[in-house]
């Protein structure tokens, strides 16, 4: 405790499956420290704040059809065993395809691939358009060219409220050099050289 009064001890660990708004919820006195009701667009704005990668996910429907979506949701979660994460809002039109799925592909895009990102958001044309895949093992569509590509296998679907967590298991890698299309504030961009 400070001479102001205020608490500067280090916080206490989260509790197993809360999550850091619960948490600054918890106070020594109980109170909670977040508002009941937070403004959606702010909240967009401010987690728009944490400059992440573009990728493309695609997989293969039942019908056989190739899917496709533009996503910035992509994390590592484990080296062994080796798991990937990504999410999709279950209000999307390709969430049921997407995690009925047992296999898919992560193609991590770079600095020169913002034509391919815009053409997997689209939602009235062929996403694939002339792009000419090959596909995997599994049958997954693969986009040539790209920084890395993670063939998975569906590891583990998990609902976060309006959101579905795919955990994904990696089968197979495939990287090359370059640098990576960024996304920052809602726009697409690319890192600037340190000085």
């Amino acid at each position: 405790m400070t001479q102001d009064g205020r608490d500067r001890s280090p916080p206490a660990p989260l509790a197993t499956g809360e999550t850091l708004i619960e948490a600054a919820q918890h106070t020594a006195s109980g109170a909670s420290t977040v508002p009941q009701t937070l403004d959606a667009l702010r909240l967009r704005s401010a987690f728009g704040l944490f400059p992440t990668g573009v990728a493309v996910v695609t997989a293969r429907g039942s019908d056989g059809a190739r899917l496709g979506m533009t996503i910035n949701s992509l994390s590592s979660l484990s080296l062994d065993p080796a798991l990937l994460t990504w999410n999709i809002a279950r209000r999307s039109r390709n969430h049921e395809v997407f995690t009925r799925a047992r296999h898919f592909a992560i193609h991590v895009l770079g600095q020169d691939q913002a034509a391919l990102c815009k053409a997997f958001v689209m939602t009235d044309q062929d996403r694939f358009g002339q792009i000419a895949t090959t596909d995997s093992v599994e049958g997954v569509p693969l986009i040539p060219g790209c920084l890395a590509r993670f063939e998975c296998r569906t590891h583990q679907l998990v609902e976060g409220g309006d959101h579905t967590l795919v955990v994904g298991q990696v089968l197979r890698i495939a990287e090359q050099p370059g640098q990576p299309l960024v996304f920052f504030r809602g726009q697409l961009g690319q890192l600037a050289p340190r000085d």
